[in-house]
Parts: structure tokens; sequence; C-alpha cells
């Protein structure tokens, strides 16, 4: 492959996010179709990502948003501006495919406390890092549905975030403020402890929506989708015989009926 692409346009905030947001969808390696992505589309595959079996070796695709991502960040750079507000560091913790980039600011003088604690080995929700890791596992387990969910609130907070740029630039500009990276602090603060509130009741929402197979709408009721035909009809061609009901009557059988 290239070393560089050149995009036919300038890209956007937005659109760089969703360059490191993928799986190959729509292409020939889409991991979210076949087989292998489960009957709900995941497009995670578990390690190790290669095996042998009598006597070939074979080997999983690798997306470019993987779930082995501790951490990834998008940098941006506005020269035009002061360094302390022209430099944005948009760094998000765990798989990029799920998590919601933060607006990290040059002229900060720390990061928010939930992006500098946790223990990879003891689940913590005030980590951030674990906020984020819980929704993007349990995700998987109805990938298809959940991921609607939770692509509703990572929209929300990034748009939110991204159109709020050019107000945090004319507060910065304000020549009234004298200390123009308290701002900067604060709103990096005060979003950090949103996305964290955000994101644990996420997770909460899922488990409650999405349990034991059902899904519970919003608007009320409880459904049972069961399985995509697709995925029922592999199986059935897979294992013809294993699930099928027998029809007594062309057996030869009395029909009892039960009621």
């Amino acid at each position: 492959y290239p070393l560089w692409i050149f995009p036919e346009k300038k890209l956007s905030l937005k659109e760089v996010m969703g360059l490191v947001r993928d799986h190959y969808e729509g292409t020939e390696l889409d991991m979210t179709t076949g087989i292998e992505a489960g009957p709900f589309g995941s497009p995670q595959r578990w390690r190790p990502l290669s095996w042998e079996e009598e006597g070939k070796s074979y080997a999983w695709e690798r997306p470019i948003s993987t779930y082995n991502t501790c951490f990834s960040f998008i940098a941006q750079a506005r020269a035009p501006l002061p360094n302390d507000l022209g430099g944005v560091c948009w760094f998000g913790f765990d798989d990029t495919y799920f998590t919601v980039y933060l607006p990290l600011y040059m002229g900060i003088n720390e990061t928010p406390e939930s992006y500098r604690k946790g223990d990879i080995r003891q689940y913590d929700p005030s980590a951030m890092w674990w906020a984020m890791n819980f929704v993007s596992n349990y995700a998987h387990l109805k990938y298809s549905y959940m991921i609607k969910d939770i692509q509703e609130i990572q929209n929300r907070l990034e748009d939110q975030m991204i159109a709020e740029q050019d107000s945090i630039g004319m507060w910065y500009s304000n020549k009234m403020l004298e200390d123009k990276n308290a701002i900067l602090q604060n709103y990096v603060n005060t979003r950090a402890e949103l996305i964290l509130k955000e994101w644990n009741q996420l997770g909460y929402q899922l488990i409650a929506k999405y349990n034991d197979g059902y899904i519970k709408p919003d608007s009320g009721g409880v459904l049972t989708p069961g399985y995509p035909e697709e995925w029922k009809n592999e199986m059935i061609r897979q294992q013809p015989e294993k699930h099928l009901i027998p029809d007594w009557n062309k057996e030869g059988r009395q029909e009892v009926n039960p009621f």
C-alpha cells in the first residue's frame, strides 16, 4: 500500500474520526458480515489472530478499529490561533469505534481525574477507561442492535464538543480575562465529567434493555427478535437435521393434540 493517500478535499475533524473507526464496512473484507461475525454482526475477532488446521495456516483480518486499543488520539493543529488554544489532542480510551473523543487543549495544566486512574485488573466505573471498556465489551453480545444506541450518544457528545469550539475560542480571546488557561481547564474537566456520567449510564441502560436475549424498547413492551434469517439459514445448511422438528403425520404416526 502507498505510505500516503491524498484526499480529494480537506477533511473535517468528524471525517478523520470516522477514518479510525473502520472495520472495512462496505468492502469485501467487511468484518460485520459473514458467519465469522456471528448472528449479530460483531466485527471483533478474538485472539489468537492466526491458527493452523490440517497443515494449512489461517488468520483473521485485523481492523483499523480494534478492541486491543488502549487509547487513541487525533491531533488538531490550528496555526492562526495561540498555541495553548490552537493545539488540541482529541483523546479517547479503548476501542475507537466506541469511544468519545475529548478535546485536550495544550493550555491545560492537567488531564481530568478520570483519565489519570484505573487498574486493568479491577473494574472501576470512576475510571474513564473502564467506563468505555465495559460498554464496548457488552455491546458484542448483540452488536447490530446495541451499536445504534451507542452511536446515538457518541455522536451527540462529540458533535456538541465540536460545535462548542468556536465559543471556547471567543472566551479565550477576551482580553478582560486574566487566567485564560483556567477557562480551558474548566471546560475540559466539565466535559470529561459529562462523558463519564453518560457512558456509565449507557452501560446500565444496555444491561436493562438487552437482558436475557429480549429487547425492551424505550416506547415500552418487550421484543423477542431471535436470530437473523440469514444466520439461521446458514445454521440449517451446515446441520440440516439437528434442529428439525419431525412431521409425525408423514412418518405414519398418529397426531395427538396435547390440549
